[in-house]
């Protein structure tokens, strides 16, 4: 009886060490819920147990120490819940700073009426290489933060399409704030595309080209021939730097009318993806030539010292676009824009000196290339090298520097 009574203690702090240790049910739950982060996803707590796979299939994963949702794949959620169950495709519910990642195309999709695919209550980012579809029958994103956080809500460097009858992204009027930076962003047949952002609407890299009138105000995008708020949206990066190669006007030599261009986007990691010569504009398929108001024709013969306008016809491709922020260079110097139309294309022009002179052929060997360049940071530092001057003054201004050699670079960079 004696040991019976002794042993009876022992064994409740047994237990009560196993239960602290999570070596028991009970205390394996309070390990879980103490390493929750305060996300979900498809429903379920993202904890430090099921981080690196969420669901079990690879499709989700969470990075607490970058605060980063990395998304894999595609998820459908919803279907068979009842009201208030199952919850959204994604739902920030506490993590400030949240990055959600688009590593690869995915689509979510939502499938009982009332739940939307994304839900935040904090700060959040979304970006990434892939594309990422929203399907939903009523809200394919909202955002419901309160007025003691920062609301802010980033959509940067992403592709996003929204399917939805009913809204696209919707605030709640409380602190939220939608910045979209050199991002796509595409909602079609939507009767709110975005709305309730009492603290602003900011684009940055990025153009709305549909509606092509439009009104950003009341935490809304308006279409401004309707002035309500627009139910189709495309939002395309704006092209950083555009560059057009045209020959050079020689005395004595005949105009050449093609022309050729590359160019690059704001979106570092689509520059990354694409071949050198990225498709986003439309080639030039000639360049015209004028003397004064007087187009040149083939058969014309440059002279020398006479001043030549060279211009170039260009438009942006698809889900891309040209504006006022995007610098064209022809053949390394800055052009203006001489013309527009309403079907997108763009006309660029410089004027140009016919001369013997080879702009950036600094070591006099007849062409232009990387040499150049290497000769002309030696001789701007101050090296005992040797340079034809008037080659290398590719500003103009009669000095030779370091803005000849940015120049230079440009310039080969066009070829």
């Amino acid at each position: 009886m004696e040991l019976k009574r002794r042993a009876l203690p022992v064994l409740t702090a047994l237990m009560l060490v196993l239960t602290l240790f999570g070596l028991l049910p009970g205390g394996a739950l309070r390990a879980e819920m103490s390493d929750a982060y305060g996300l979900r996803v498809a429903g379920r707590e993202v904890t430090s147990l099921n981080k690196d796979d969420i669901l079990g299939d690879g499709s989700f994963k969470y990075d607490p120490d970058v605060k980063t949702l990395y998304v894999y794949g595609s998820l459908t959620h919803g279907s068979g819940f009842s009201y208030g169950e199952g919850g959204p495709c994604i739902a920030n519910d506490r993590v400030k700073g949240l990055t959600i990642n688009v590593v690869n195309d995915a689509v979510l999709t939502i499938e009982n009426d009332w739940e939307r695919c994304i839900d935040l209550y904090s700060s959040t980012t979304i970006t990434g290489k892939g594309k990422l579809t929203l399907v939903a029958p009523s809200v394919c994103l909202i955002v419901n933060i309160e007025s003691t956080q920062n609301g802010d809500i980033i959509i940067e460097d992403a592709d996003i399409e929204c399917r939805s009858e009913s809204r696209g992204f919707l605030g709640c009027n409380k602190n939220e704030k939608l910045i979209v930076r050199r991002s796509s962003i595409k909602m079609t047949n939507i009767y709110y595309t975005v709305n309730m952002f009492p603290k602003g609407i900011e684009l940055e890299g990025c153009e709305i080209t549909k509606p092509v009138n439009y009104e950003i105000k009341l935490g809304a995008i308006y279409d401004a021939d309707t002035n309500k708020i627009t139910k189709d949206l495309t939002i395309v990066p704006v092209l950083d730097t555009v560059n057009i190669t045209a020959r050079e006007p020689k005395p004595g030599e005949k105009p050449n009318l093609t022309g050729s261009a590359d160019s690059t986007v704001a979106l570092s990691w689509r520059v990354k993806l694409n071949s050198p010569v990225l498709p986003y504009i439309e080639m030039p398929d000639r360049v015209a030539w004028f003397e004064g108001s007087t187009e040149l024709t083939e058969s014309t013969t440059f002279k020398e010292g006479t001043v030549y306008t060279v211009k170039a016809r260009i438009k942006a491709n698809e889900g891309y676009a040209l504006t006022k922020d995007t610098k064209v260079y022809i053949n390394g110097r800055l052009a203006s824009t001489t013309a527009s139309d309403f079907s997108g294309y763009v006309t660029y022009s410089v004027d140009i000196r016919a001369t013997d002179v080879i702009p950036g052929d600094v070591d006099d060997s007849g062409e232009v290339n990387m040499k150049d360049i290497t000769t002309l940071q030696r001789y701007v530092n101050g090296w005992d090298v040797t340079i034809n001057a008037a080659n290398s003054d590719l500003d103009g201004s009669g000095d030779i520097g370091m803005k000849d050699i940015t120049a230079l670079q440009r310039l080969i960079n066009s070829k």
